[in-house]
């Protein structure tokens, strides 16, 4: 165990290091670009700001010397207009033209709803239902743990909201009463949560965290929800995990290694500290198809009175993580009052996630369906796969 502890802080430490570096040193100074959204060439009247200021609005006039208002950034630099400050409004660089600015990055809103479960794979064991619930909304933006989610230095995109989780898992026959040793135990946690999401378009980095808390236990009610979608009602959560309490940290950095008009490939790196989860590890993604740089949600570009485009891509993934603590397995940290639990020796200390899907976006509604595997995760278990749907609502 100690070896592995070793392995894991390292990660961890690696993994911070990388995150201090991107997120509290500012950029170097460069030539003061604008990106603006236009069908014809702007001249520049008068520019408030100083300096890049993400999504803050500036007054600018068009060919008409009509006053408007536009973004100094937008969602795909690539696809805008681009004009130096001290040469007015000389056009340096025009790749295409963006007929309407994206949303102000605090007032996008959607709700994203995750419905994971092994019967798409015809199975009923270990990881069996899952749930999560978000809904992204800039009153998330005032809630007091916000100081704790870090964000990118003039992000292009930053949202905030909340979650509600709840994970079930069962060992392999989850229709007898009696205890089968070496088998998982029956388990569930319901838990509260608050992320951010950002995007740096200039070095092509994605971050996500989340901060989290609630209950593992018969307090989570997951046996009253799997008993309650089941034709023959499982009978062995008398056996299960005993109450304790969950508060976790996650936290996610993805670079972009390749990106072409239709091809994307993308490195990241993740950690998961706290009562229900200590790990660390890192993975690669691969997609292909029509999308929005960086973004894996379409939705957060959408707007309503914009042409209407359809984004798609199939995709795969694969991620690999070093486990320390996963008490879904050995118990709470606090609670070792539990009848039965998987012994520490027994827990595999590596394990390996993959998966692929198809991505499907149009105007404010999308949905992604995704196959995952995940290798055993204790001595003597088996592998196993589940289905996942994901549904998204622009709001």
């Amino acid at each position: 165990m100690g070896g592995y502890l070793k392995y894991l802080l390292s990660a961890i430490g690696i993994l911070l290091f990388a995150t201090v570096g991107v997120y509290r040193f500012p950029e170097n100074k460069k030539a003061v670009f604008e990106t603006v959204s236009a069908i014809v060439p702007l001249s520049i009247e008068q520019v408030e700001q100083p300096d890049y200021k993400g999504y803050e609005l500036i007054q600018k006039t068009d060919v008409n010397n009509n006053a408007v208002n536009m973004p100094l950034s937008g969602l795909a630099p690539e696809n805008m207009v681009s004009i130096k400050k001290e040469d007015g409004a000389e056009v340096l660089k025009q790749r295409g033209m963006e007929h309407n600015p994206p949303k102000n990055k605090l007032t996008a809103s959607f709700l994203q709803i995750v419905f994971d479960n092994d019967i798409f794979d015809n199975t009923d064991y270990y990881y069996t239902n899952g749930a999560r619930l978000e809904l992204v909304s800039p009153f998330a933006q005032r809630l007091p743990t916000s100081k704790l989610l870090p964000t990118f230095w003039n992000a292009d995109i930053s949202f905030q909201g909340l979650s509600l989780v709840q994970n079930i898992y069962t060992p392999v026959n989850p229709d007898t009463k009696e205890i089968r040793i070496n088998d998982r135990p029956f388990s569930a946690y319901l838990s509260l949560g608050h992320f951010r999401e950002s995007y740096n378009y200039e070095r092509g980095l994605r971050m996500w965290s989340e901060i989290s808390i609630g209950v593992l236990g018969p307090a989570s009610m997951g046996d009253y929800v799997q008993s309650s979608i089941h034709d023959i009602e499982p009978v062995g959560w008398q056996n299960q995990i005993e109450n304790d309490i969950v508060f976790n940290y996650s936290f996610l950095i993805e670079k972009l290694l390749l990106s072409r008009k239709n091809i994307e490939m993308k490195v990241n790196a993740n950690a998961h500290i706290g009562t229900i989860y200590d790990k660390a590890g890192g993975g690669l993604t691969f997609r292909f198809g029509r999308f929005k740089k960086l973004l894996e949600n379409s939705v957060i570009a959408y707007r309503p009175n914009g042409r209407p485009q359809v984004s798609f891509w199939f995709f795969t993934k694969v991620n690999a993580s070093l486990i320390g603590y996963d008490a879904t397995l050995q118990g709470g940290m606090f609670n070792k009052s539990s009848i039965y639990i998987i012994d520490n020796k027994m827990v595999k200390r590596t394990v390996l996630n993959a998966s692929a899907g198809l991505s499907l976006f149009y105007r404010g509604f999308g949905i992604e369906i995704e196959n995952v595997y995940v290798s055993p995760e204790f001595e003597g278990a088996y592998d196993f796969r589940y289905g996942r749907i994901k549904l998204v609502f622009g709001l």
